[in-house]
């Protein structure tokens, strides 16, 4: 379900970048929003299973580590998914505040950006898989994450190789201690 909504998805914006400020309304969130309550009932019977299996039957084993299979299947499914959906629109809008802000005023907004950017795929992640106090603690999750990331490293990284002036350079420097990027 997740790949062919991703798919579906792909297939409507078709090129088309999505305006950062329409992020959290585009189809890349609200299609996501409409399966997740389905994907949620399903994953928690998952674990529902996992968990019976490995409270009432010690030679459960082989049952539950494909149940175990079938969930990080899921999560790695989900986060690929969003990353394909995403970097495209993300390099874009990184572009973009580069262009018209200059490198100061990029990584002032772009790391607003993408802490706000985290906290949606965050809420929508908790959306899909039920786990509030567990998202931060899954691998595959959190390697998304510092992909998004990477973006703004591409960024601001590109832009400080051709930059001479040292005020600027420290003007950076304190605008990713500010945002704690």
């Amino acid at each position: 379900r997740i790949q062919t909504t991703t798919q579906q998805i792909q297939n409507a914006l078709m090129k088309q970048v999505v305006q950062a400020d329409q992020l959290e309304a585009s189809l890349i969130y609200t299609r996501f929003h409409g399966i997740s309550s389905r994907s949620n009932r399903l994953l928690t019977l998952v674990k529902s299973r996992i968990q019976k299996l490995s409270n009432h039957y010690s030679n459960s084993s082989e049952a539950s580590s494909a149940y175990y299979e079938l969930l990080s299947t899921c999560r790695t499914t989900y986060c690929n998914c969003r990353e394909t959906l995403l970097r495209p629109h993300l390099r874009a809008h990184m572009d973009q505040l580069d262009k018209l802000h200059g490198p100061t005023g990029m990584t002032r907004l772009a790391s607003l950006f993408l802490i706000r950017l985290c906290t949606a795929e965050t809420g929508l992640y908790v959306d899909f898989f039920g786990e509030p106090d567990r998202a931060h603690k899954n691998s595959d999750f959190q390697a998304y994450l510092a992909s998004l990331c990477t973006a703004l490293h591409r960024t601001v990284r590109r832009s400080l190789v051709s930059l001479n002036d040292l005020d600027t350079l420290c003007q950076i420097v304190s605008v990713l201690r500010e945002e704690g990027v």
